[in-house]
């Protein structure tokens, strides 16, 4: 949000800048990706849902041995 030029971008000036990881918006670790992004369009309708969360459920049911590092949706919620 801090780089030169994005200033006038009206999602910086609102503060309305999100970020995800590929690495959950693609194959089977899209319904993370989905989570995400429902959380940031409709928050209250969302917000008994952490998709940090489940993703860390969905690593360990159908990846065991895989750990989640770092972050993948920011704003977290």
């Amino acid at each position: 949000m801090n780089r030169s030029g994005l200033s006038d971008v009206k999602a910086v000036e609102s503060g309305k800048v999100y970020v995800i990881s590929k690495e959950v918006t693609t194959g089977p670790r899209m319904v993370v990706g989905l989570l995400y992004f429902a959380k940031w369009i409709n928050p209250q309708l969302f917000e008994d849902i952490d998709p940090a969360g489940i993703y860390k459920e969905v690593l360990e049911k159908f990846y065991p041995g895989e750990v989640a590092r770092g972050t993948f949706g920011y704003p977290e919620s």
